[in-house]
Formats: structure tokens, C-alpha cells, sequence
């Protein structure tokens, strides 16, 4: 104790060494330890369901169709359930949204986030639930009671934490539910945004396999492993086709999963859960280890500069009998004060910055709400603070030899003060943090032209002036595809006749936006053998006579659809990439009169060509796309209305000014009707690149600080060295040297140190840049004209960090010096 009272008092006496230290520190240890936090809650906390490590997810992968990864079928998933002997349980799950009603008087409903499950869901993860029961598998079918469970949320929402509220009633997309449960305040599966779980209702009796659409998860039985698993689901394939021959009238199941190459994939549940977002976890990581790094650098660097300007005391000490371990010990106990204050202040900086990252950080981040400053947090930042303050007092530590400073005492001079070994350390540890910082400022560079690449892109549809809102149809209130069709027929006409509406019309799914996915095979009259093969896919859409202008699509060829009243149903619009992947027709025009149908369904004609839209990604090329019209057929098994649907408003000006007014004009028609999603494009646009520009916000942030560190650690270092060679710089200046070579000297020593730092910061740079392009999509490779760039500031950063010292020297006096000595 006495030796850290010592040491704090010998800090006091040295305010901006201590103060410069103690922030760095604060700095390097608050980054990493934010990041840590994040790591923790994301890729190390356990899932909090039963035995975690054996639950997985069942994924399928279809190469044929060029679908690197897809989900389950209610085929496979009743097939693998009951013929596996390798699994404990199974379930599938499917997310969406619903209408909830309000639960007071007139109100219009809410849209709530639901997943549809099957009833082995909550068995098989093991969380029991907070009050009542989950539903059986008599009411998970087609025909089962209308039963829902709830959140803890939307029970404190809509019966203010009544225990009473199991059996009362929730009317949902207009059908009264009866809640018989309600899950644990902590229960956020598959994410916190889920407001309450519907029974999927798997039809078991069903002699068509159905599409590919929902998640899957199973509970490995003990001692089973993933790969042993994977190979027994695999042979389990024929078994589906055996079962459930036709995937859809006239389908072959068989035939399509030959076609499609179908194959099972396992993946740990954590795997699922948390997604991409694992790889921007580890950038975040390897940028707040280097931000760690230079905050080690600079601190070391400082601590060897003060240690070197406290020679004489040293000796002293050591002449008076301490020995090594004392020297040791004064280092340690002063790196222990700077690192214990720099600790707590870098909690501060950790809290803040998580705060504001749950808060800011991009949509779909797994786990969000868990995130926080517990118990095994502070332990890693106290080990990291621990593991700082002995790493900084061992480079100080280690560079003086006590027989050396007691025979300088003897000596009465100041040699050895600029040893070669010492400087050569301190230079290293100036390089070492050049190095890191041009490693951060080239990848946030990288990042941002990455970026600016990306928002230089044309979407193919006008995002500046167009609005979406979601509608949801409930079969209760609309029970057929003509009451549909009626509905949105007059919805059009309220929304057009909205003052500022230049154009409206609705769609199944719009450009960047992941709602109304159906990615189905094409089959056309150009296709020669297609009872062998699976022809291209394509995104199918269905779209009112007015989405194309709303949109800003425009026509290439032909012409767009009628009023629904007048508009055929077996005529269909399609994109340019269309064109291209069955006709090879780039202009349009040689594919309007085609035919194409999807599987079973009939022959459809082919009447306009529109351009090409960036419809899953900007860094992605275009997809192909089928639009339909929305009007009902006969047959209900080849439905293409749209009950989810996106209504497009193109605006004369701002389309937010837009959204009240559109949104009165919905509930005009119904106000039982939700509007959900309510985007202007433009907004659609920023979140298909808030991955990229959340890394890029994170490196960049890094980068800046890393610059500010290692222009402080070039800056104290050329400064000692300075004070160090006053004496000689005073003898050239006495001998005739001009002030402007002895500026020009000490700054060449500071651009030599940078340069050297800027070449091996952007060496290590073009060997890990592999890792960005191949985690974060859209990445591309490093440009030379933005890696110069990064170069020529880094080196101004470093003169201007050099200009004071410089000129400090310019201005010695030489008499002054000189008799000092």
C-alpha cells in the first residue's frame, strides 16, 4: 500500500504525463472491453434453453437452384421426426406478423410480431413457461382450437400482468384466440421482437409435401453428432418422396429434389440464432484489440520516456541500497494507478458505448436486449486492466540494468540516456503503432469506397420520391381472392385521389424489402427438356396495374397491366434479367408473346418487358422477376392475389409528408387494417447497407481514435529525443548549422519512424483485407488510389506531429545549452 501511495504522489507531481496516460489507457480498455461485451452476449453466453449444445438447426441446400442455404417443408420435417433415430424432437417454426386487436373501444389494431409453431417447440428447447401451458398437437393442425401464447410483454400490454388472463380472448387477424399461456419475461425465441406463438398447423395427412419455408430445430439425442446426424437425415430423402410424391399438383417431389440437389444441413442452434452478425462481431473484436494495442504502445512509449528523464532518481535509490525487485516494484505500483484509473474511466466509456449500441446498433442484431455490463464483463475488464498496467511496467522495467544507473550515479554524467537499445525500443513501439493505425484508416478507406460503390448504384426503381406502407388481409374479413381484389381496387382509388399522390399501386413484394419471398422454377417455351431439369428460378411478384409507375420501374417493351376489372389472369410481366436467362433477348421486345408457367400451373403469356431492379441487394446483380396480376381465378390452388401487400405511393415531393394522409385514406376503407413497414425506399435503401455502414461506422470511429493516438505517442517520442540531443543540436547550431536543417532533421526522423510504420501497417493490411470481402457482402478489394490516400495522410499526420518538436529545435539556444551542460 505504502508503494502505490508513493506512486500516486509521484504521478501527482507529473499531472499531463499522468492525465495523457491514464485517457489512453481509458481508451484501449474501454473499446475492447464494449466489444467483449458484445462477443460475450452473442458468441460465448449460453442459449438459454435446455442443454443447449444439443439443439441444431436443419437446413436444406439446393445447388441446382442455386440456393446456398433454405429452409425446412412440413414433408421433411414429419418425415425426419418420425423416422430418425438420432433425434430427441423436432420443430419448425415460420416468423410473420399479425393484426391484434386493440382491447378498449374502437381502436384500430396493432401489428404484432408472431411466429407460427409446432407444437414440439417448447418441449424441445425445455423453457418452461411462465403461466398455463403451450398447445398440443391436436391443436396444431388445420382444424385445431384457436389458441395462442403470449409474451410477457403483451400480457403487462393487454391485461396489466392480470393472472387471470389465461382463457381470456385476443382477437387476431380477426379470429378470437383463447391465450393459454404466457412465456417467461426472458423467453425471446426466435428473437425479442416475437409478441406471441400461433400454432403452425402441419397437416399431417396431406398428400402434397408442400413448399420449402419454414425453420427448422432438433434435440440431439447424447452422444450424437452433428455430423452423424446430417448423414442419417440425408438418407432419409427418398423417404420424402416415398411419402409425399408431388410437392405440388403435378410436381414430382422426387424429380425435384434430383433436379435441385437437394442436400441436409446441420448447423449448431447458436449458429442460427446468431447469424451473419458473428462475423461484424469478430471485425468489431480485431478493430478494439488494435485499438487495445496502441494504447499499449503509446502508454509503454510514455512510461519509458518518463523512466529515462527519472535516471538520477533511479540511481539514488539504487545506491541506497534497492534492489531490482524495488525498481520493478515502482513501476508496477505507477502502472497500477494509471491502469486502475484508466480502468474505471474505460468502464465508463464501455457502458456508455454499449448503451448507445443497443439503442443504434443495426436491425436483426441477435440477443440485442441481453446485452450488458455483468459479472463476467468486469471480470475480463479487470484482467485486462491488470494485464495492461503489467505489460506497460515491464517495458521500463526491463530496459535498465540497476548495476548500470548506480555506475552512471558514480560517473556524475548523463550517458547512456539515448542508448541505442532504448531508443531502438521506443522506435519500436512508435512504428508499432503507425503500423496499426494505417491497418484501421486503410480498412475504414476500404470500407467507405466499398460503400460509396454501393450507394452509386442505380436500384432501377425511383427510392426518392416513393412511399410503402404493409397491409395484412385477414381471411376472416376477406374470404376470398374477389373480396381481396375488391378491396384494393378501392383502396387505390382512396389513396390516388390523395392530394400529392402522382401514382399508387400494391405488390406482393418490393425491391430490398425480404416480405413476399416466393422464389419458385420457370418454365417456358424455350425450354426444350424440362421434365428432366430445373429450369432458372425467378422471384414471383404480384403487382397492381399502377406498381410499375409508383415504383418508377420503367417499361421496356410491350405494355403494363390493366385495371383488375379488365386485366387477364394469364398475362404476366417480366424483368430484363428474365429475358435474358430464357431468351437472350437484352431489348425486350423479342420476349413479349412468350410463354412461361410455373410448375403445375398453367401457360402464361408474356405482355411487357420492365427494366431490371436490385431486388435482394445493391452488391448483389439483379433477379429475375415474374410479376402477376392481382385478380382472382377460379381455381384457388393457383392463387396469385396478394393478401399481403405493399401499397407503393410515388409522391410529387417529400413522401413522409405523405404517410398521415395515405394512412387516413387506408382507414377510410378499413380501419380495422394495420399499416405496417411504413419505409419511404430511400430509408429501404440505407438498411440494405446498414451491415456495411455499421462496420464502417465502427472501423472508423477505430481508425480515428488510433490516428489521434499514435500522432500523440510520434509526437512524444520526437519531443524526448529533442530534449535529449539539446546539447548536440546546440553544438551544430554553434558550428554554423541554420535553424531550417536542424527542423528538417528531427521532422525526417519522425517521417522515417511513420514511413516505416505506414509500409508495415499496410503489408498486414492486404493480407487480412480477404477477411472483410468475405464476411460482409459488397466489400470490394482494395483500391491503390484509396490505400495511397491512407499513406499520404498518415505521413501528414506524422510531420504535423513532428512540426512542434521540429521547431522547438530550430529555436535552441546554443549558449543556453551549451552552458547548461
Amino acid at each position: 500500500m505504502a508503494t502505490l501511495t508513493f506512486a500516486w504522489r509521484a504521478l501527482r507531481r507529473a499531472p499531463a504525463f499522468a492525465i495523457a496516460a491514464a485517457l489512453t489507457l481509458a481508451i484501449g480498455i474501454g473499446s475492447t472491453t464494449a466489444v467483449f461485451t458484445v462477443l460475450e452476449t452473442v458468441l460465448l453466453k449460453p442459449l438459454p434453453y435446455r442443454e443447449p449444445e444439443r439443439l441444431a438447426g436443419v437446413w436444406f441446400t439446393f445447388p441446382g437452384m442455386g440456393v446456398p442455404l433454405g429452409p425446412q417443408s412440413a414433408s421433411s420435417y414429419l418425415t425426419f421426426r418420425r423416422f430418425s433415430r438420432s433425434i430427441e424432437g423436432m420443430a419448425i417454426i415460420g416468423r410473420g406478423s399479425v393484426n391484434l386487436a386493440a382491447d378498449v373501444g374502437d381502436a384500430a389494431p396493432e401489428r404484432v410480431a408472431a411466429t407460427y409453431a409446432s407444437a414440439s417447440l417448447f418441449p424441445l428447447l425445455g423453457v418452461p413457461l411462465e403461466r398455463g401451458r403451450a398447445f398440443t398437437p391436436q391443436e396444431d393442425s388445420p382444424r385445431g382450437d384457436p389458441v395462442v401464447v403470449i409474451s410477457d410483454g403483451l400480457w403487462q400490454r393487454q391485461f396489466g400482468g392480470d393472472a387471470a388472463a389465461v382463457g381470456k380472448h385476443l382477437k387476431i387477424d380477426g379470429v378470437e384466440r383463447t391465450v393459454i399461456g404466457i412465456a417467461s419475461p426472458d423467453f425471446r425465441f426466435p428473437d425479442a421482437r416475437t409478441q406471441l406463438w400461433l400454432p403452425i398447423g402441419v397437416d399431417s395427412t396431406t398428400v402434397y409435401g408442400g413448399a420449402f419455408g419454414n425453420q427448422g430445430f432438433v434435440r440431439l439425442k447424447p452422444g450424437v453428432t452433428i455430423d452423424a446426424l446430417q448423414r442419417e437425415l440425408n438418407s432419409l430423402l427418398p423417404r420424402i418422396a416415398e411419402r409425399y410424391p408431388e410437392v405440388a399438383p403435378g410436381f414430382p417431389t422426387a424429380a425435384f429434389l434430383a433436379s435441385s440437389h437437394a442436400r441436409v444441413v446441420i448447423h449448431p442452434m447458436r449458429n442460427d440464432i446468431v447469424g451473419g452478425f458473428a462475423s461484424i462481431v469478430w471485425i468489431a473484436g480485431a478493430a478494439g484489440m488494435l485499438l487495445l494495442l496502441i494504447s499499449f504502445a503509446n502508454v509503454a512509449s510514455l512510461l519509458l520516456t518518463r523512466a529515462e528523464g527519472r535516471q538520477r532518481e533511479l540511481a539514488v535509490r539504487v545506491a541506497l541500497g534497492a534492489g531490482p525487485s524495488h525498481v520493478v516494484t515502482q513501476f508496477l505500483s505507477e502502472s497500477l494507478v494509471l491502469a486502475a484509473i484508466g480502468g474505471v474511466f474505460g468502464l465508463f466509456l464501455a457502458w456508455v458505448g454499449v448503451r448507445a449500441f443497443v439503442r443504434a446498433g443495426p436491425a436483426g442484431i441477435p440477443r440485442l436486449s441481453e446485452m450488458g455490463l455483468d459479472g463476467t464483463v468486469l471480470a475480463f475488464a479487470a484482467v485486462v486492466t491488470l494485464l495492461m498496467a503489467l505489460l506497460c511496467s515491464l517495458v521500463p522495467a526491463l530496459r535498465y540494468d540497476t548495476r548500470r544507473l548506480a555506475a552512471r550515479l558514480r560517473d556524475g554524467t548523463r550517458g547512456g540516456t539515448t542508448g541505442r537499445d532504448r531508443q531502438r525500443a521506443r522506435r519500436t513501439l512508435v512504428v508499432s503503432q503507425v503500423a496499426f493505425a494505417t491497418m484501421l484508416v486503410s480498412g475504414a478507406g476500404m470500407l467507405f469506397s466499398s460503400f460509396a460503390r454501393l450507394r452509386a448504384i442505380q436500384p432501377g426503381f425511383d427510392a426518392e420520391h416513393t412511399l410503402v406502407l404493409w397491409l395484412s388481409l385477414p381471411t376472416a374479413a376477406y374470404k376470398t381472392d374477389a373480396d381481396v381484389v375488391r378491396f384494393s381496387t378501392e383502396l387505390l382509388q382512396h389513396v390516388s385521389a390523395v392530394p400529392g399522390v402522382r401514382a399508387a399501386g400494391i405488390s406482393s413484394k418490393v425491391p430490398l424489402n425480404n416480405i413476399g419471398i416466393n422464389f419458385t422454377p420457370v418454365f417456358t417455351d424455350a425450354d426444350r427438356d424440362a421434365t428432366n431439369k430445373l429450369p432458372p428460378s425467378a422471384t414471383a411478384v404480384t403487382a397492381s396495374s399502377g406498381y410499375f409507375d409508383a415504383m418508377g420501374i420503367p417499361l421496356i417493351a410491350g405494355r403494363t397491366f390493366d385495371r383488375e376489372d379488365r386485366q387477364a389472369a394469364n398475362e404476366v410481366i417480366i424483368d430484363r434479367r428474365t429475358a435474358m436467362d430464357h431468351w437472350k433477348d437484352s431489348t425486350g421486345t423479342a420476349s413479349v408473346g412468350r410463354r412461361l408457367r410455373f410448375t403445375q400451373n398453367d401457360w402464361l403469356t408474356v405482355i411487357g418487358v420492365v427494366g431490371a431492379v436490385h431486388d435482394t441487394s445493391l452488391a448483389s446483380p439483379p433477379g429475375a422477376i415474374v410479376y402477376m396480376p392481382n385478380v382472382a381465378v377460379a381455381d384457388t390452388n393457383q392463387s396469385q392475389v396478394a393478401r399481403t401487400m405493399a401499397v407503393v405511393v410515388r409522391a410529387a415531393g417529400d413522401p413522409r409528408a405523405l404517410i398521415k394522409p395515405v394512412e387516413r385514406a387506408i382507414a377510410d376503407v378499413d380501419r380495422g387494417l394495420p399499416p405496417f413497414g411504413v419505409t419511404p425506399m430511400s430509408d429501404t435503401v440505407e438498411q440494405s447497407v446498414a451491415r456495411l455502414t455499421f462496420v464502417m461506422t465502427i472501423v472508423g470511429v477505430t481508425a480515428c481514435v488510433a490516428l489521434l493516438l499514435a500522432a500523440i505517442g510520434l509526437y512524444g517520442v520526437l519531443a524526448y529525443m529533442v530534449s535529449l540531443r539539446s546539447r548536440e543540436i546546440s553544438v551544430r547550431m554553434a558550428m554554423g548549422a541554420l535553424p531550417s536543417s536542424v527542423a528538417r532533421l528531427v521532422t525526417g526522423q519522425g517521417a522515417t519512424l511513420a514511413g516505416v510504420g505506414i509500409v508495415v501497417g499496410i503489408a498486414i493490411f492486404f493480407m487480412t483485407s480477404r477477411f472483410l470481402r468475405a464476411v460482409i457482402n459488397g466489400v470490394q478489394q482494395p483500391d491503390a488510389l484509396v490505400v495511397g490516400a491512407v499513406a499520404l495522410l498518415l505521413m501528414v499526420i506524422a510531420l504535423a506531429a513532428s512540426w512542434i518538436p521540429a521547431r522547438r529545435a530550430a529555436r535552441v539556444d546554443p549558449a543556453r545549452a551549451l552552458s547548461g551542460e
